[in-house]
């Protein structure tokens, strides 16, 4: 590798005061918009599920929140599950819940609320 100005002697002082120096600013990513957790009726708990991927089909992971009537968090997960495609991953986190949720304790008493960002799993 060739050194873009071979014959400038720097002392490596230099480095460590200007360590700004040549590197570009970060840009500051825009936000989704964040959306507001609503609480379940009463005798309901709320699953919120996602999904996570890199391409399309790509490395993904899912995940889940169960929380009560009061935002009590019961019970959480988070998974890789390996290359998939975006609908896949959501299924699957689908999947996971169900599981989850009629192994609990509260499959017999509650009513279950799923909630996911992907309208081809809840419609």
């Amino acid at each position: 590798m060739k050194a873009k100005w071979p014959n400038h002697k720097a002392p490596i002082g230099d480095f460590t005061r200007f360590l700004n120096e040549g590197t570009t600013p970060m840009i500051p990513k825009k936000s989704k918009s964040s959306k507001v957790w609503f609480n379940p009726m009463v005798g309901c708990l709320k699953f919120n599920i996602d999904g996570s991927f890199k391409g399309c089909p790509g490395d993904s992971s899912i995940g889940g929140i169960l929380r009560n009537k009061f935002g009590e968090v019961l019970v959480f997960f988070s998974k890789s599950i390996g290359i998939t495609d975006s609908n896949k991953v959501e299924q699957l986190a689908v999947r996971e819940i169900a599981l989850i949720y009629a192994a609990s304790k509260w499959c017999s008493s509650h009513v279950l609320v799923i909630d996911s960002d992907n309208y081809n799993i809840v419609k």
